[in-house]
């Protein structure tokens, strides 16, 4: 073997040995380090989307992407949207048409397929075992009709989708039909879900930024 090639496969040996743990007992400090640190990450993941939920929790996503926020009476329904009715003049049937389109696949981990937040622990959504049910079996999701309603609204608003379309280097030309695909492919920023990064995005550009 040459000297300087012997000499550089010498040098990765000691670094591989230099980022291994020496004993049982470092392996396992090292494993606890790495959990920890994990944990960490975890909490303020959770405590950033908490954070973003109830900023927006008793107002409709609608209204306040569109500016109509204060002529509401607090959170209404999609169904009773003055925007979507008399601005956007969309009908219920589309909006509820367009978001049965929003189905998860295998590579989505942990995200409630009715209000579409993620389980990152109890506190931001429970466990899907402890969701209580409605009567009627539908899970009682706390901040529902928040995050498919603002991407509904982020696609309808010609300046904001232009934005969310540069800040994820996409487009969405084809139709309302892709944008939804677009939320459902295999996320491009985060852990969770396209959907997810949208409302996130929007959250620290237009709310906190406010």
């Amino acid at each position: 073997m040459p000297r300087a090639k012997h000499a550089a496969q010498l040098l990765d040996d000691a670094a591989i040995r230099q980022k291994a743990p020496a004993t049982f007992s470092d392996a396992v400090d090292h494993v606890k380090e790495v959990k920890v640190m994990e944990e960490a990450g975890m909490l303020e993941a959770a405590d950033r989307m908490l954070w973003a939920l109830c900023s927006v929790e008793k107002t409709c996503c609608i209204c306040l992407i569109f500016g109509h926020a204060g002529q509401t009476a607090g959170h209404h329904e999609p169904q009773a949207c003055p925007t979507m009715a008399n601005m956007l003049r969309i009908e219920w049937d589309t909006y509820l048409y367009w978001r049965k389109q929003l189905r998860y696949h295998q590579h989505h981990i942990k995200i409630c397929w009715t209000c579409h937040v993620p389980q990152i622990n109890d506190t931001v959504h429970p466990k899907f075992t402890k969701v209580k049910q409605q009567p009627h079996g539908k899970p009682t999701c706390q901040f529902a009709d928040i995050l498919a309603p603002t991407a509904f609204s982020i696609y309808h608003h010609e300046k904001l989708k232009a934005s969310a379309e540069q800040h994820f280097e996409t487009k969405w030309d084809t139709g309302i039909l892709a944008f939804s695909e677009w939320l459902m492919d295999k996320p491009t920023k985060g852990p969770y879900s396209n959907l997810v990064d949208l409302f996130m995005w929007y959250i620290d550009t237009t709310v906190a930024a406010a």
